[in-house]
């Protein structure tokens, strides 16, 4: 299955793949509106990030499973459950033989609104009104780790049943159990999470990490650390700064360059290891672009 393409992956969630024109990330949509759709999440690919136009709930049913959410990377085991809303920027790492994750995905109108009074957790149920409502973002998701018991597993074993082999009355039978799903998750504690808002610290944060690392510092290994993709990473630093990561990277460099020279004797090459310059023509031209001079023609106070 290597090699798949975001529309050959759509394909096999049952869903069809468009192009979101907010951020061109694909968009995977149903291609029914009547019900919910069930599938197993395809082993030793990666799927990649997507918006989609349903609810979706992913449940590792074994092993484990790697999923991304809004930009940061969640780890979960056997029994572990998510519950994305249909704006969620969602992506997947490549399963191994023995991990198997189950998608349910439905439509919101699926869920019932009034049902909803009954459930206990009021997280759950703000996070279900949300879902249903008409001028939210949709762009919240709940994660359920280290559940006990195996009543829910048992629920969605039962859907699996009258999904893949249906009979009389199966589809309101699927109905009832996703509504027992919701109630058994509502004795849960779960985690919310939301899109991180543009305006608060994080950029400032990763900003000043890699300015303390720039002599090794990479968009991926910054990712990492701040737990985001390389995507969401680069795409929030440019909304805040107006600069991709690369940019940011090199003025930073640059600054950190000039300030070496004003306040050291380090010869010029010393200077490139620590700032993580390299190519000595690429930091020259750089140097002047930014500055207004030649490097070679720059006073040096500390400088015998």
């Amino acid at each position: 299955m290597q090699g798949q393409t975001t529309r050959e992956i759509a394909q096999h969630f049952k869903v069809e793949r468009s192009v979101t024109a907010k951020d061109q990330l694909p968009l995977f949509k149903m291609t029914s509106l009547d019900g919910l759709e069930i599938s197993k999440q395809p082993r030793f690919i990666r799927v990649p990030e997507h918006r989609q136009d349903y609810i979706e709930i992913c449940y590792v049913y074994q092993g484990r499973s790697q999923q991304g959410l809004n930009g940061q990377t969640y780890q979960l085991h056997q029994g572990d459950l998510v519950i994305l809303d249909r704006n969620v920027v969602h992506s997947t790492s490549p399963h191994g033989r023995d991990d198997i994750v189950i998608n349910i995905i439905f439509p919101s109108h699926f869920l019932k609104r009034s049902r909803l009074l009954s459930l206990e957790d009021e997280t759950l149920v703000s996070f279900l009104e949300e879902c249903l409502g008409d001028d939210s973002q949709h762009d919240q998701f709940l994660v359920y780790s280290g559940i006990k018991g195996d009543r829910i597993r048992h629920v969605i074993g039962l859907m699996l049943l009258d999904y893949f082999e249906p009979q009389q009355s199966s589809l309101s039978i699927l109905q009832a159990s996703l509504e027992i799903l919701l109630t058994l998750l509502s004795r849960e504690k779960s985690l919310t999470m939301t899109r991180p808002n543009r305006t608060n610290q994080s950029p400032k944060l990763i900003l000043a990490y890699m300015v303390s690392h720039l002599a090794q510092v990479t968009l991926t290994e910054t990712a990492n650390h701040f737990h985001y993709s390389p995507n969401y990473l680069s795409a929030l630093l440019k909304q805040t700064y107006g600069k991709t990561f690369k940019q940011l990277l090199l003025e930073e460099r640059l600054k950190e360059s000039k300030r070496l020279l004003d306040e050291t004797s380090l010869p010029i090459a010393h200077i490139m290891d620590l700032v993580g310059m390299s190519n000595a023509y690429h930091f020259y031209q750089k140097f002047e672009q930014e500055f207004g001079v030649k490097l070679r023609d720059y006073p040096r106070l500390f400088l015998n």
